[in-house]
């Protein structure tokens, strides 16, 4: 067998004929072609390349071999020698070696070594700060669903989502390109009258899910601050007359509405009260829309503590008036900006 043996105090390479036999050992001469070049030359990347080599010397033939370890290729087969045709498609960490040929006469020796970054995918299960990771995962490669975790008293996993906000399921076939910071959904399983995870109550629930209109999150519970959170306007001084369209009715628009009047109005007393909410110390609370208040005071019962009067809604009825609900009887009135009802922040998960 033919060997290409490489002498790596001196970076030479000596080929038992890399070309066609010839039978002329006497050309085994160190009389170098010109500077073998490889484009790009060794380095750290982070998708595959394309390998060019080049030499000045017209008509040469050019050899190398890939190898995976600097230990490989002290001598490597005459089975492990290519010709150079075209450019070297190179996507791990690979040691190329590489030597052109021309009449006996052969070029430096170059060897570049190619390391590829790899990335990992974290999977954040969400509670009690508990984060796993798949690691060392190669450009292109996919990685295999982890079983689905389980926690009794949370409730049931959905889905793992590419955002916290929960509106891109993560596709397990979709190669991995760069680092993936995964969250888990679950569909806590809560009863009404349930302390939440904002450590308000839990006053509604949908089985199939309901949709924020702001970001497109299904969600499946709402929760309440126990207490009112203050008696306040609709609108700050300055505002009561400016209208603020866009905010929606049902459940699931209360988020945007919130963040529509905190828009025009940043100082806007009952949303700006929900906004800065933070039971839980979680900070996505909201001012309740009209249906997502309606069903507050449909559900009061479960709070023994609502005063016998109308509360506001982030719901507008007119660019001087906003919707409230009357405590009493369920029924939604319209009031000017400036009136001052009691308010309850509300979040949806």
């Amino acid at each position: 067998m033919k060997y290409l043996a490489v002498l790596c105090s001196f970076t030479i390479l000596f080929f038992s004929s890399c070309g066609p036999e010839n039978g002329n050992e006497e050309n085994d001469i160190i009389e170098f072609v010109s500077q073998l070049i490889a484009t790009p030359s060794g380095g750290t990347f982070n998708s595959p390349i394309n390998v060019t080599l080049t030499t000045s010397t017209q008509s040469v033939k050019i050899f190398y071999s890939l190898q995976d370890s600097y230990m490989n290729y002290t001598y490597i087969p005459k089975s492990e020698i290519i010709e150079y045709t075209g450019p070297i498609n190179i996507s791990g960490d690979t040691y190329l070696i590489a030597i052109a040929e021309k009449e006996g006469k052969k070029s430096n020796v170059i060897s570049e070594y190619y390391e590829f970054e790899t990335f990992n995918v974290y999977f954040d299960i969400i509670i009690e700060g508990k984060v796993e990771t798949i690691s060392g995962i190669k450009y292109g490669d996919t990685i295999k669903k982890p079983e689905n975790p389980i926690h009794s008293k949370y409730g049931t996993f959905i889905n793992w989502y590419e955002d916290a906000e929960y509106t891109i399921v993560f596709d397990f076939n979709m190669p991995i390109t760069e680092d993936k910071y995964l969250f888990a959904k679950w569909n806590a399983n809560y009863n009404l009258g349930d302390i939440g995870p904002g450590n308000g109550k839990i006053y509604y629930s949908s089985i199939n899910g309901f949709k924020m209109t702001d970001t497109n999150e299904i969600c499946f519970y709402l929760e309440a601050t126990i207490s009112d959170i203050g008696v306040l306007a609709w609108a700050s001084e300055g505002y009561t007359e400016t209208d603020i369209s866009g905010t929606g009715f049902v459940v699931g628009t209360g988020r945007k509405n919130t963040e529509l009047i905190l828009a025009i109005d940043e100082n806007a007393p009952a949303a700006k009260a929900c906004k800065n909410y933070t039971g839980g110390s979680l900070y996505d609370w909201f001012f309740p829309s009209m249906h997502e208040l309606g069903y507050l005071i449909e559900n009061k019962d479960l709070f023994g503590n609502f005063q016998n009067i109308n509360y506001q809604t982030s719901t507008q009825n007119s660019y001087d008036r906003g919707y409230s609900v009357g405590a009493f009887n369920g029924t939604a009135y319209w009031y000017p900006k400036g009136n001052q009802f009691p308010v309850r922040a509300v979040r949806a998960f």
